[in-house]
């Protein structure tokens, strides 16, 4: 039971039950609650209507409903993706993004979430590696990052085309891949897990949601033994040579390839699923055929589909360069000759800092001094 995590949001309708149970109330009452707040995103004890008075006055009295987020920056992106600044209660920013679909998906909607404020695995190529690490969010504050931003749609439902759409299928997609490596705030992040997913709430498809991870090795292992995890797993990988990877991620000097391919081997995957191999092309870093065929390699006996990233830098200091054209087609036709799945993504929201590796908030705290 997560009762260090008072404003709720993170708690099962277990963990409801439970807090129910121990005032001698019914526990059905907790799975009532539960649904009022994340089918419905009803934050207002007194609007529970199938509640008695006194129990929504127990409700209001004892339990933090102000929400353990407040939204403190908005940024719109020219393709249509919004980089959310997100307050916390102890003077942190942490940031979040929301990624419209195009064409025939245009009402398809994922969210990039943040586990963690900043980092503290160093990626060389990563913007959140700047602030170092700061603190886990907790599994509420993490959950609050959908709460908010249903909220923000909810205020402008013709500009989503939103229709008659239960909020329950306002969003399409989670992804953990926002500040922070979440298989270092595991417990945190699979309870988060735990509550979007429930049927009871917004009932996410397991399919829908995916934890990404840099590759640390004994949070894969935890989470592959974990009876209740059925989600996307994603590899931030990026190279498939110990010393190239090293430099980028240095990460890697403690789980090398070979541990990180071991666990992989090992990841018990639901019949028809593949792990998102993501790879990042930076020039004359990573993207020569030689590099590819490494990447072949690694992938050989894996279900695997390969995501290819373009790389956007951060601050005018970079040490990097996208990868051109020419040498990223190349790379891809010799992924494809090898029968390996490529899927070459587009990052939105590179004009607001929102794409992949950009995320950071200019402030590390706020708190009073």
């Amino acid at each position: 039971m997560v009762w260090s995590d008072p404003t709720f949001l993170g708690w099962t309708p277990a963990d409801w039950r439970t807090w129910f149970s121990t005032r001698g109330r019914p526990g059905f009452r907790g799975d009532q609650v539960f649904t009022w707040i994340h089918r419905f995103g009803v934050t207002d004890p007194f609007a529970m209507t199938n509640l008695s008075k006194d129990l929504r006055e127990e409700l209001a009295r004892e339990l933090v409903w102000s929400g353990p987020l407040s939204v403190e920056r908005v940024q719109r992106s020219v393709d249509g993706s919004i980089k959310f600044g997100f307050g916390t209660a102890d003077g942190h920013l942490i940031e979040s993004v929301l990624i419209p679909g195009s064409g025939r998906d245009r009402r398809k909607f994922t969210v990039c979430v943040s586990s963690q404020i900043g980092c503290a695995l160093g990626c060389t190529f990563c913007a959140t590696a700047t602030m170092g690490f700061l603190r886990d969010l907790s599994a509420s504050e993490i959950v609050a990052q959908i709460h908010e931003i249903l909220k923000f749609m909810a205020a402008e439902p013709d500009a989503w085309d939103l229709g008659e759409r239960p909020r329950t299928q306002w969003l399409t997609n989670i992804v953990y891949m926002g500040m922070g490596e979440p298989l270092l705030n595991l417990p945190a992040v699979l309870q988060s897990v735990a509550v979007l997913s429930d049927p009871a709430g917004l009932d996410f498809s397991s399919r829908r949601i995916t934890i990404s991870t840099a590759g640390w090795v004994p949070g894969l292992r935890e989470l592959a033994g974990h009876p209740d995890f059925s989600g996307q797993l994603a590899i931030s990988l990026h190279a498939c040579d110990d010393g190239i990877r090293t430099r980028l991620m240095p990460v890697n000097r403690r789980f090398p390839l070979a541990d990180l391919r071991e666990a992989l081997l090992e990841f018990p995957l639901p019949a028809r699923r593949r792990i998102t191999m993501e790879y990042i092309l930076l020039a004359d870093v990573n993207d020569s055929p030689a590099h590819a065929r490494a990447l072949v390699r690694f992938c050989s006996g894996l279900r695997v589909k390969i995501n290819l990233i373009p790389y956007h830098a951060y601050g005018p200091a970079s040490q990097f360069s996208a990868s051109p054209p020419a040498r990223k087609a190349a790379f891809t036709e010799l992924l494809q000759a090898s029968g390996l799945t490529v899927i070459e993504r587009s990052s939105a929201g590179a004009d607001i800092d929102a794409a992949c590796g950009q995320l950071a908030s200019s402030e590390k705290s706020r708190a009073p001094q």
